[in-house]
């Protein structure tokens, strides 16, 4: 007789199974085991135990091991009763045989069937109601963790104390939920949490929950970590005798990176390419070593974030579905929270909701994942991100939390480097983020009052855009209730009605606000040629305005390594100005002195700006750069023409992923067709880009043939690798 499960761990709580196996030698007769077996199980089942059981030889043992990887899960916690010791050794022989070389492809089935529980059962952590066994980070993780650190297959025997203070405490928290729910079966529903709370003094139920809490998010994020490894281990592994179930894996584990990082981190910038160097596939021991990275992360706290800043952690939420689980290690590390400070508020909050399945934190993570599925609809992809992140910050506190949240933004916005009038949108955003929902269920939008007050609080239809997509990701992050194509419809008439109240018709782009001793140096030197200023991280070209010239400066950008963050392009006196926020595409200080170079060799010849470009496109660091942007997530490209927007020019707007040489690419087409950029407004944000032209025919005015239009929209798609859309006018 062997006990397993919880029963071999001795860890039963009410209401467990007793699970047993009946091992016997193959040469006994099927009656003889039929016999015993009876003897054993009747007077049990009669007594009102209950019990899981299972008769096998150890030939039979080996063969549903092959078949189902959950018998294996069974027998890591296999403990001796009764019976035949001898027989009970020759089992885990046998085992010991049969798992030498394939412990790799055990380990892959253990993952897959640990991560498709996790999505059934969810995660303690976040999930408001979860199962306190099969959940994420629950009983049974725990105990498959401790069996791939005893058998030395994965994981870290340093974090064995913590593993068994988290089984402890697990086990007491089943152990009072069946004292206040006798039904519970596992289930922590929300009602048994507040009663908890109660009969144990934790004031509310996000008090009671927190430790349970972190402690599941870290036992997830170790034990998939602890899997991850043992999959890629190869085979040939030398086994290790162990005191009871006598099996162990050697640690031939696939050479970690060394964590080189000494000195301490300052930026968000450099943590963040610190952090993606140690989450790249392949990567052994990462959690340690961004629980490592945390201790040396020293920013100065009242410092603001830089736009480079901003832009890394920008690329981190536009990575969709590989989102949540880039955060659940952060958080678990403790990093995330060091980033934003603020996020410490609502880290594991529960708020018991009908409408919500997740926890605050959760819930917003969820937010940005959709909001980053939906960000083609809007033209300010990092607004609507972070609005999404930080939409629920004010329910830590008392009071409405919208308006409190609006305060709480209105500062981080500021140390998270938005400019003033970005600022007002945030918190515009966040103190409105469930207008348009209660709205359109609540008010009769045939009212013009209804349609008048929406605008008014909203104020622009820049806002508005933002605050639709917010909406819709907002409600479809709960979890519960889905958005449905009802709400869809009164969402878009509510939209449209206000977005007409609001419109105020035709305009010109509005030129940018220089340093007036540059603009005039600019306009001054540009009558011999061209000048260009720099100033950190801003760069300023003047020229003589000519077909073309907006193409040469930024392909020159391109092939010097420097990329476009933002840029404004108009014209002042017939000289063409060009002003640029830049970065640097390997991460170091952008080289003025290069593009300076580059961009006089590209005006007298702009074959060489041609060659030169191609070969950049046939870089090792270009093909990374478009991978890189592909595995984030890349928009779908979108070419449109903006109607009612210019009285003289043609608008054209371009969405687009980021990548070396994209605007060249896309002004250089423009120019081909014979067409002059007079005004362009150029945005990257993350991996997305914007990109707007005011553009001009031969006769210098709008461009009116429809035919042309389509000719130049289709070539922009094919610019774009997209030549496969059709152009719409």
């Amino acid at each position: 007789m062997v006990a397993v499960g919880s029963y071999g761990r001795e860890e039963l709580v009410p209401q467990s199974d007793i699970d047993v196996l009946l091992l016997h030698e193959t040469k006994v007769s099927s009656d003889e085991v039929a016999r015993v077996a009876d003897s054993i199980w009747y007077p049990l089942w009669d007594s009102g135990i209950s019990i899981d059981h299972s008769v096998r030889s150890p030939v039979e043992v080996i063969e549903n091991l092959k078949s189902d990887h959950r018998v294996l899960l069974g027998l890591l916690d296999a403990r001796f009763l009764c019976g035949s010791l001898e027989l009970f050794e020759k089992t885990l022989r046998l085992i010991d045989k049969e798992v030498r070389s394939k412990a790799d492809l055990y380990a892959s089935e253990i993952l897959r069937s640990v991560l498709e529980r996790h999505r059934g059962f969810g995660s303690i952590t976040f999930d408001l109601e979860p199962n306190l066994k099969e959940s994420a980070g629950g009983t049974r993780d725990v105990a498959i963790l401790r069996s791939l650190i005893n058998l030395e297959i994965g994981g870290s025997k340093e974090d064995m104390p913590y593993i068994l203070g988290v089984s402890q405490r697990q086990i007491l928290l089943r152990e009072w939920l069946y004292r206040v729910n006798p039904k519970a079966q596992d289930r922590l529903s929300l009602f048994d949490q507040s009663e908890l709370a109660s009969r144990l003094g934790a004031g509310d139920v996000s008090k009671l929950m927190y430790q349970y809490a972190q402690d599941a998010l870290r036992i997830s994020v170790l034990l998939k970590e602890a899997l991850k490894s043992a999959s890629r281990k190869g085979h040939g592994r030398e086994l290790k005798r162990s005191s009871s179930l006598g099996v162990r894996w050697g640690s031939d584990q696939k050479k970690e990176i060394p964590f080189r990082q000494s000195s301490p981190v300052t930026s968000v910038y450099e943590l963040l390419k610190t952090v993606e160097e140690y989450l790249q596939d392949g990567t052994v021991g990462s959690f340690g070593k961004l629980e490592q990275l945390k201790i040396l992360y020293r920013p100065e706290p009242s410092k603001q974030w830089s736009e480079k800043d901003r832009n890394a952690f920008l690329a981190l939420l536009q990575q969709r579905e590989q989102l949540v689980e880039v955060w659940n290690v952060l958080d678990a590390s403790g990093l995330w929270c060091e980033m934003l400070p603020e996020w410490k508020e609502v880290r594991f909050l529960r708020r018991p909701n009908a409408f919500h399945r997740f926890s605050v934190d959760r819930h917003l993570i969820e937010s940005v994942k959709v909001a980053s599925l939906l960000r083609d609809r809007v033209h300010r992809t990092d607004l609507l991100l972070f609005a999404a992140l930080l939409h629920d910050l004010g329910k830590a506190r008392e009071g409405d939390h919208s308006e409190i949240g609006g305060e709480i933004v209105k500062d981080l916005a500021t140390r998270l480097g938005f400019p003033a009038e970005d600022v007002v949108v945030l918190t515009t955003l966040i103190e409105n983020h469930l207008l348009l929902a209660e709205v359109i269920t609540r008010r009769d939008l045939s009212d013009p009052s209804t349609v008048e007050m929406v605008a008014d609080k909203i104020g622009s239809s820049e806002i508005l855009e933002l605050l639709i997509v917010l909406t819709e990701a907002d409600s479809i992050a709960t979890g519960v209730v889905p958005w449905s194509r009802w709400k869809e419809s009164l969402l878009s008439e509510l939209a449209f009605k206000v977005r007409q109240f609001l419109d105020v018709g035709v305009h010109e782009p509005r030129e940018p606000k220089l340093p007036p001793d540059i603009l005039e140096e600019l306009v001054a030197k540009a009558s011999s040629g061209h000048a260009i200023v720099a100033v950190e991280d801003h760069l300023y070209v003047g020229a003589r305005d000519n077909a073309g010239l907006f193409a040469t400066v930024v392909g020159s950008l391109a092939v010097s390594g420097i990329s476009v963050v933002s840029a404004d392009a108009f014209e002042r006196e017939k000289v063409a100005i060009d002003a640029f926020r830049v970065d640097s595409w390997s991460g170091g200080e952008p080289n003025y002195q290069r593009f300076k170079s580059t961009l006089k060799k590209a005006i007298d010849d702009p074959s060489f700006l041609a060659e030169r470009i191609d070969r950049l496109k046939h870089t090792t660091s270009y093909r990374h750069d478009r991978s890189s942007s592909i595995k984030q997530g890349m928009l779908k490209s979108r070419v449109e023409i903006l109607e009612d927007v210019s009285d003289s020019a043609t608008v054209v707007e371009i969405w687009t992923t980021d990548r070396r040489g994209v605007l060249f690419d896309l002004a250089c087409e423009i120019s081909k067709r014979g067409y002059d950029i007079r005004h362009a407004k150029i945005l990257t944000m993350g991996v997305d880009v914007v990109d707007t032209f005011y553009i001009v025919g031969n006769d210098g005015g709008k461009i009116k043939d429809s035919s042309e239009l389509a000719e130049l929209i289709d070539s922009l798609y094919r610019v774009l690798g997209a030549d496969r859309f059709v152009s719409k006018i």
